[in-house]
């Protein structure tokens, strides 16, 4: 494809967690396109760092600060902002905003193993 064709000139996108990682890659691929792409995370200096990488490569984006664990109320409160940031309207969401839920330390002793198991289905000595 010819380095002149921007396929998404004109477009708006939306990329929820979008200030690490492979949001930042979505992101700039997006705007690398053309469009103008809303970042949005919840920290403001990553985000503010990814909006000037994306700006120095020659794209359009503005930052919003969201925390989407903080329940519904904020959910909408990014939709609000991001629509009025972009203009009025989102042509593209990329929700890749998530949150890592670390497992319950599994029991230290082989016996507390057991009695998290059927008996019938351990084959422990102490059970």
């Amino acid at each position: 494809m010819s380095p002149d064709i921007r396929r998404l000139a004109g477009r708006t996108a939306l990329v929820t967690g979008s200030t690490g990682g492979l949001g930042v890659a979505i992101a700039s691929a997006l705007a690398a396109e053309g469009a103008f792409v809303v970042v949005s995370g919840r920290d403001k200096a990553r985000g503010d760092a990814v909006v000037a990488d994306i700006r120095s490569a020659g794209g359009t984006a503005e930052f919003v600060v969201a925390d989407l664990s903080a329940g519904e109320h904020d959910v909408r409160r990014l939709a609000e902002r991001a629509t009025a940031v972009a203009g009025g309207r989102i042509d593209i969401l990329v929700n890749n905003a998530a949150m890592l839920l670390m497992p319950a330390p599994t029991p230290r002793s082989p016996k507390s193993y057991c009695e998290m198991r059927s008996r019938s289905t351990c084959s422990h000595p102490s059970c």
